[in-house]
């Protein structure tokens, strides 16, 4: 089950990164692939998104100059 959840994360990311921008899709991909700790461990999940929402945001967008919409209406 957990493969799947990640499968399905990955999915979602794909399709929301064009038109939802990489804050919505990232927080659809960790959302799902960490569907079984979001409901013990809120925080936790929380933390990670945050962290690698940041980071990728730093160097796909920043660092690389990829032409990545971060958010739905840029």
């Amino acid at each position: 089950a957990p493969l799947l959840l990640v499968f399905t994360g990955i999915l979602a990311f794909s399709f929301l990164i064009e038109s939802a921008g990489l804050i919505v899709a990232a927080a659809a991909l960790i959302g799902i692939a960490c569907l079984e700790n979001l409901r013990s461990k809120p925080l936790e999940v929380m933390v990670i998104y945050l962290v690698l929402t940041g980071f990728s945001a730093l160097v796909f967008v920043h660092w690389f100059d990829m032409r990545m919409p971060l958010f739905w209406w840029r």
